[in-house]
């Protein structure tokens, strides 16, 4: 650190004051540090963590009151990055995000244990989920948000499914939202919530080295080798930022003032959770430029834990079990219903995540009713074996004045566009999972938009070094995709990213001269030609014509090709995007983050952002037309692939 200092003390500016000791914090510290840089950290509370520390008090003391798990396990490079940095060890346990270790660990209790029914529950959601993906790309072409449950069920209505089968879709759909959004559904914004670009590190959570992995210990070993050699400031609450109008070299240009005392500095790393941002817990003096204020269209989901402790010899679940589920509805009240018995905790202990109606039930219950409810659902669970329960406790960031939630989502409305207003302001810099649009409510946001914010603050590379977030392939995994996440992404063809079209019309993908003579034949009688199938010439009049409207030789000519009539129209609308793909161009094909620089500068010439492209968020220069364009827009559109007869 010493030799760092050397090289960089310059671009520290002075002393570096962060606002929490969470994952972001720490890590954004810890890069500052060994870059050299002075650096305190205030935490309002009285231990260190945030959302990833352990209870600190009470009969459950040390198990994890945030965060658990790492998704994505060993293919999870910023927290992998970490654990291998401190030489901490972790456990596989198999899973996912959604449900949590190995499927034969997983036990599903509908009208008893019923191991058919899962794997029928998992191979109904498949293809249930097929249809809700189509439908989410129908709802937001017509250039409307909706929530994610309202496209489910629309998705899902047509599918003709028996009582249970009905009941177990609809418990998968609740779990998932939960798990993912810490949210029901029907509050999750679909343009957000499934269509923007999000980074994955999911691994094969049934090879022996996929699925989620669990720090030896929890998050704590973690966080005591991330505290040390910090200036760590407990019971220290941030109430107001002052950013100082300084005309001169010398002196502090932040001013952060506490409960407690004043801080000086040179700059601020603003660490908090989104929802104390957003209820105003700490002023910005003077207000931050523009109309900044913390995003409300992006929200914080409430999920709950529920611990319980049974006699000894008294908990239900044996050790072939590390995840115990139940099939509820969607807006039942049950507890136990995801309920987690972890190997390396004593085996009377359980517990149980609690979300959507569940969780505000039983927020609400005294402790001695929670005893009583939690015994009562044991024993409707497990009729045949009396569950002896000792205590419980339930675990709420909702209750935390310094937290006020889970983790972040978004409303309906809400765009990736949002995360934008957590851009780096004078002096003032912003990380946690809240400010990471790739990968936000995670712990690897956490960590990523922290060293983000350091390199933020320090304006510069820093030399070679041991630390891992001096690396910007890991401290840029908030706003670039990563090479595995870029693989996944970025190599699509035009078939794969039409997939439902290739299925049906395979030779709509094919070159002219490459397809077989009875295809371009019927293609012909469509009114195409090589010129017009190349993008050369205009398209046929057919292509924007409805089924109906089709005469009886037209349509024969499309069932020659693969088409059938509900097909038709829903296929029509991306027809010259296919032309535009087809003659070799990726400006369709991609995602906004798998664009070169140039690709993306043509498509804003053209009024055309990542929420357009990727969200499909309503643009007027659609109706624009092709002579209206400026020299600069009509280059643009023909580097697209454009021309005035596919305009």
């Amino acid at each position: 650190a010493t030799e760092t200092c050397a090289a960089t003390r310059q671009s520290c500016g002075g002393r570096s004051i962060v606002l929490g000791a969470g994952l972001a914090g720490l890590v954004a510290a810890q890069t500052l540090r060994r870059a050299g840089c002075e650096v305190v950290v205030l935490e309002a509370q009285p231990e260190l963590g945030g959302r990833a520390k352990a209870l600190p008090t009470g009969p459950f003391r040390g198990l994890p009151k945030g965060a658990q798990w790492i998704h994505g396990g060993e293919r999870n490079l910023p927290m992998m990055a970490l654990l291998h940095f401190y030489n901490l060890s972790y456990t596989r346990v198999g899973g996912n995000t959604d449900f949590e270790g190995d499927d034969e660990r997983h036990h599903l209790i509908h009208h008893g244990l019923n191991a058919s029914l899962k794997a029928e529950a998992f191979r109904l959601f498949g293809a249930a989920h097929a249809r809700f993906e189509r439908e989410a790309l129908r709802r937001l072409a017509g250039g409307r948000d909706v929530s994610v449950r309202h496209a489910w069920i629309s998705a899902t209505a047509q599918m003709e499914l028996s009582t249970t089968q009905a009941e177990v879709l609809a418990w998968q759909h609740r779990v998932r939202s939960e798990q993912n959004w810490a949210q029901s559904s029907e509050k999750v914004g679909l343009r957000l919530g499934e269509s923007a670009t999000y980074s994955q590190f999911d691994g094969q959570a049934t090879s022996d080295h996929g699925g989620d992995v669990k720090p030896t210990g929890g998050f704590s070993p973690l966080l005591q080798k991330l505290a040390e050699g910090l200036d760590l400031q407990l019971r220290t609450a941030a109430l107001r930022v002052r950013v100082l109008a300084q005309k001169e070299a010398e002196g502090p240009q932040v001013v952060v003032e506490t409960d407690t005392k004043n801080f000086e500095g040179a700059a601020v790393i603003v660490t908090v959770p989104l929802a104390v941002l957003q209820e105003d817990r700490i002023q910005f003096q003077p207000p931050l430029p523009g109309s900044w204020h913390a995003p409300r269209r992006l929200q914080m989901g409430q999920m709950a834990k529920l611990f319980i402790r049974f006699q000894p010899g008294g908990c239900p679940i044996g050790g072939d079990t590390y995840l115990l589920s139940k099939v509820v509805s969607f807006d039942s009240r049950a507890l136990l219903y995801y309920c987690i018995r972890e190997d390396d905790i004593a085996s009377e202990i359980m517990i149980c995540l609690v979300g959507g109606p569940s969780e505000r039930e039983a927020r609400g219950l005294s402790s001695s009713e929670l005893q009583r409810r939690v015994a009562a659902e044991l024993n409707e669970l497990f009729p045949q074996q009396a569950a002896a329960v000792q205590e419980v406790q339930l675990v709420s960031f909702a209750d935390d004045p310094y937290v006020l939630g889970s983790w972040t989502s978004g409303k309906v409305g809400s765009l990736s566009e949002d995360f934008e207003e957590f851009a780096p302001k004078t002096r003032v810099f912003f990380a946690g999972e809240h400010t990471c649009r790739l990968m936000y409510g995670t712990t690897q946001a956490a960590v990523v938009s922290g060293a983000r914010a350091a390199f933020q603050v320090l304006g510069t590379t820093v030399p070679s070094s041991d630390w891992p977030f001096f690396n910007a392939s890991l401290y840029s995994l908030c706003d670039e995709l990563g090479d595995q996440t870029r693989q996944e992404l970025c190599s699509t063809s035009c078939a794969q990213q039409w997939h439902s079209y290739s299925l049906h019309v395979p030779s709509f993908f094919s070159a002219w001269e490459g397809m077989s003579q009875k295809h371009r034949g019927c293609w012909a009688k469509l009114g195409w030609t090589e010129q017009s199938w190349r993008g050369k010439r205009r398209i046929p009049s057919t292509a924007d014509t409805r089924w109906q409207k089709l005469s009886a030789a037209e349509r024969s000519a499309a069932a020659c090709v693969g088409y059938e009539p509900a097909h038709w129209d829903d296929f029509q609308s991306a027809t010259v995007e296919v032309v535009i793909c087809r003659a070799g161009s990726k400006h369709f094909l991609l995602p906004w983050d798998c664009l070169a620089p140039e690709e993306k500068e043509d498509w804003l010439q053209l009024g055309i952002t990542r929420s357009v492209l990727d969200e499909d968020v309503p643009s007027g220069f659609v109706n624009t037309e092709w002579a209206a364009l400026s020299p600069s827009q009509s280059a643009a559109a023909e580097r697209i692939g454009y021309r005035p007869w596919l305009w």
